[in-house]
């Protein structure tokens, strides 16, 4: 076999370094745009979940679900669902089945927000 000249050794090289910094390159830029994406859906969230604990410092009872269902029932970018304490459904998004969230587990000193990633059967992961 015939070895490659100089010139196109040295190609050869420039490609796989070339490559090789585009690949690190664009892998940092996508984990770093998942990060922020990640970040932004939190603070929106964060947001709408503001919104909710006025709507509900507000409203008690049946009125709870009927406000809720005027200001949220569709909604642009997520689904919602809001539960009693027993785990009664009291509100829930229009897209969204009645029963498709599971019912979060708080501890005796839950305080604050809290985010986690769930697989939804034939929804997907939220």
């Amino acid at each position: 076999m015939k070895r490659l000249t100089i010139l196109w050794q040295l190609t050869v090289w420039n490609v796989i370094v070339v490559a090789g910094i585009l690949t690190v390159f664009s892998a940092s830029l996508l984990l770093l745009l998942q990060h922020r994406s990640q970040q932004r859906a939190n603070d929106d969230l964060i947001e709408e979940m503001q919104e909710f604990v006025e709507e509900i410092g507000r409203c008690h009872g049946q009125a709870l679900g009927h406000e809720l269902s005027l200001r949220f029932a569709v909604h642009a970018d997520y689904l919602f669902s809001v539960r009693s304490d027993e785990g009664q459904t009291l509100f829930h998004s229009l897209h969204l089945p009645p029963d498709a969230l599971p019912v979060a587990k708080l501890s005796p000193n839950f305080h604050g927000p809290s985010f986690r990633d769930i697989r939804l059967p034939e929804m997907g992961n939220y």
